[in-house]
């Protein structure tokens, strides 16, 4: 009978040091959303676009999506100190996403926002851009 209890707990032991460890849960990403344009099927005012910022622990991901069928593209405008600058356009229509993966130097602050814009020309509408965001890597 004693050799049948210790061999449960024993295996009760056991099955505890053996059960993997589970990482604790990623934050959530840092996002960012643009002002409201208008609606070309309704009229009404809706988001132009979201982002998102994802360090995947070797490199950054910074995704754009847009929002509203407003005739523009949405665009992730964002900067690394005062010369590192890019944009990430969707550019094939609303809920069309872009993804594009950048390597950051390690502990710095990147800064983005998401805008309404004009792919063809790569014209940014400033008046439509959302704040500021940060994220560090």
């Amino acid at each position: 009978m004693r050799a049948k209890r210790y061999g449960a707990l024993l295996a009760t032991v056991a099955g505890f040091v053996l059960l993997p460890a589970v990482p604790a849960a990623a934050a959530e990403p840092p996002t960012a959303s643009c002002g409201y344009t208008r609606n070309l099927q309704g009229g009404q005012l809706w988001l132009c676009g979201h982002g998102w910022f994802y360090d995947t622990g070797e490199w950054e991901q910074l995704t754009v999506q847009d929002g509203n069928y407003d005739g523009h593209s949405a665009v992730l405008n964002w900067r690394q100190g005062n010369s590192d600058r890019g944009n990430v356009w969707a550019t094939s229509g609303v809920g069309s996403r872009t993804t594009e993966d950048i390597n950051f130097p390690e502990d710095v602050t990147v800064s983005f926002r998401i805008c309404a814009g004009e792919a063809g020309t790569r014209v940014i509408l400033l008046e439509t851009c959302g704040s500021w965001r940060t994220a560090t890597t």
